[in-house]
């Protein structure tokens, strides 16, 4: 008897393996004339980002910390994306904005913002994820990096008189 009781406390006191919030899960910015980036996060601790702005395109794989996954599993499952709208729009030039995109059991969806009229937890996780990108140690990579939801984060080519057909 005593043996089941100890077993029944060990078990409640390991810790629960964490079901992954998303298949995929993609975050996109631009802030004009500043920065432009989408972030691809994974099931585990990988990151992938690739930078648009400033030029020219980088690429880079990164760890994100137990700590920071927590954070972001706990900003995610606080948002109903399938009860969002799926843009957020002002017309307003130059500016922020971003874009979610996640895909997992229940919904797969896209929710674009350009806007101050944003819900609450969708502002906070945008503004973690900008924050903390900052301080993410990542490493260049070479290879090129398929991110499926850019939209109108990527600028498009700019022709200067040094990179022009002549």
């Amino acid at each position: 008897m005593g043996l089941i009781i100890v077993l029944i406390i060990d078990s409640c006191n390991r810790p629960k393996p964490s079901i992954p919030l998303f298949d995929e899960f993609e975050f996109s910015y631009t802030n004009t004339f500043k920065d432009s980036y989408t972030i691809k996060f994974t099931k585990g601790d990988t990151v992938y980002k690739a930078r648009y702005f400033p030029y020219p395109d980088s690429n880079f794989i990164g760890v994100i910390t137990p700590y920071e996954r927590k954070k972001l599993d706990s900003l995610i499952s606080k948002i109903d994306f399938g009860k969002l709208d799926s843009l957020y729009y002002q017309t307003y030039e130059d500016g922020l904005g971003y874009q979610f995109y996640i895909k997992n059991d229940s919904v797969t969806k896209t929710i674009l913002v350009h806007s101050e009229s944003v819900p609450d937890n969708l502002k906070q996780l945008a503004y973690w994820i900008t924050h903390r990108n900052r301080y993410w140690k990542l490493s260049p990579v070479d290879s090129v990096l398929e991110m499926k939801h850019v939209g109108f984060f990527k600028p498009p080519i700019v022709i200067s008189p040094t990179n022009k057909e002549k």
